[in-house]
């Protein structure tokens, strides 16, 4: 539980390697963006399905899977290839919390052995939280309500109407909206107004009430398990 905590992962799982190269090559972008949600999809819908049609009750009211599934040499070898991406996925993530601890210890130019020292309130102070509030599951939901709505959909077209807010730049627009969008919605301005809306819907509706639902339900596991569970969901 705590590993899986301590990576506080996100949900926006698109495959970041395949497309930070495709950003050397934008005219790939979106093929590799498309392609990526389709691999995501094939990889969190299938198995998640299966355990909600299979367990359903116990789905509803308990967020750790490992605690619904039976113990199988399956489900050992999963917890075992799960520890080791938690711990890569905690390394990648905790880089840039290590990097802005070197910065304010003014340690960022001293040898290795000095910022490895520096890391350590980061280390310790995320592994003591991921003992004190096992709920990944939950914290999962709080990160991503956060997150997810704003950079997957707010701020992409936030920045996209920005970028063309005005007839010169829509007129050397590089990847202009497909003919059809635009007679759809009537030109430039019918888009900008698309994207206003977009903007709203994922702000209140994704991060306003995710931020909500997600916040009360981490309220009522500390509430209901206390910090520093012995045991959480086993």
């Amino acid at each position: 539980c705590c590993c899986c905590c301590c990576c506080c992962q996100t949900t926006l799982c698109t495959p970041r390697s395949e497309i930070m190269d495709s950003m050397f090559v934008p005219e790939g972008y979106t093929r590799v963006y498309g392609w990526s949600f389709l691999y995501i999809f094939s990889l969190t819908l299938p198995h998640s399905t299966a355990v909600q049609l299979a367990w359903p009750d116990q789905a509803l009211h308990n967020g750790n899977v490992y605690g619904i599934l039976p113990l199988t040499l399956a489900k050992q070898l999963s917890i075992y290839l799960m520890l080791v991406h938690q711990l890569i996925a905690f390394c990648l993530y905790s880089a840039p919390l290590y990097y802005m601890c070197e910065k304010a210890l003014r340690v960022h130019t001293k040898p290795i052995y000095i910022r490895v020292l520096a890391r350590l309130p980061v280390s310790l102070s995320v592994a003591a939280f991921a003992v004190a509030f096992p709920f990944y599951g939950t914290i999962n939901a709080v990160v991503a309500s956060i997150t997810s709505p704003l950079v997957a959909f707010a701020f992409p077209a936030a920045a996209y109407s920005w970028l063309h807010r005005t007839t010169a730049r829509q007129q050397a627009c590089v990847r202009p909206p497909p003919s059809w969008m635009m007679k759809l919605f009537g030109g430039w301005a019918g888009i900008h107004a698309l994207n206003v809306f977009i903007v709203a819907f994922f702000i209140v509706d994704g991060t306003g009430f995710g931020m909500f639902y997600s916040f009360s339900q981490f309220i009522r596991d500390v509430q209901h398990f206390k910090p520093f569970p012995q045991c959480y969901q086993c």
